[in-house]
């Protein structure tokens, strides 16, 4: 089955770049790559939100949680 990105997505209080990355990480996760366990890194800025944009895709697909991480 594949994961949709969130339909209130514009409900959600995220900048534009944040909900842009929110629909990118949910597009990966629908790849034959992302399914085969291949991994992926979301590269921003410090201060960008990238604590957040992890947060809103693990609170729709959770049980992805073990495979999203982010560095900083």
């Amino acid at each position: 089955s594949s994961i949709r990105t969130p339909r209130n997505l514009s409900a959600i209080s995220l900048y534009p770049h944040q909900k842009k990355a929110v629909k990118c990480i949910v597009s990966y996760l629908n790849t034959p790559a992302s399914k085969q366990g291949k991994s992926a890194l979301i590269q921003m800025p410090t201060g960008s939100g990238k604590t957040g944009i992890i947060a809103t895709v693990l609170g729709y697909v959770p049980a992805y949680a073990e495979r999203l991480f982010w560095r900083q």
